[in-house]
């Protein structure tokens, strides 16, 4: 018997059920950020900077540079409530910055 087409649910709307029993919705959140990353901060901070961990609501975002670090710094709390908004299953309460883009981990 086949399926009707109304039976099928968007990948989207199945992975946060599926997911969120296991605690993995914060990493799923991760993915998605780390997929958006240049439309949500622009293409000239995103070949600077990149995030690479997320770990107990602390966003790791490595940077290229001291000077950068500092630089993205004044604007770590805009970036924070913004990146909270788009993305409430990650549970964000920080972003720390680090030197180096953690190339080889992705």
């Amino acid at each position: 018997m086949p399926r009707s087409p109304d039976r099928f649910r968007p990948i989207g709307e199945i992975l946060p059920r599926v997911l969120g029993p296991r605690g993995l919705l914060p990493q799923l959140a991760l993915v998605q950020l780390q997929q958006e990353w240049p439309q949500l901060v622009g293409p000239d901070i995103a070949a600077v900077a990149r995030p690479r961990r997320l770990q107990q609501g602390t966003l790791i975002v490595g940077v290229a540079s001291p000077t950068w670090m500092t630089e993205l710094s004044f604007a770590k709390r805009t970036w924070l409530e913004r990146l909270r908004a788009r993305y409430p299953t990650a549970d964000l309460r920080e972003i720390v910055f680090v030197l180096g883009l953690g190339l080889a981990e992705r």
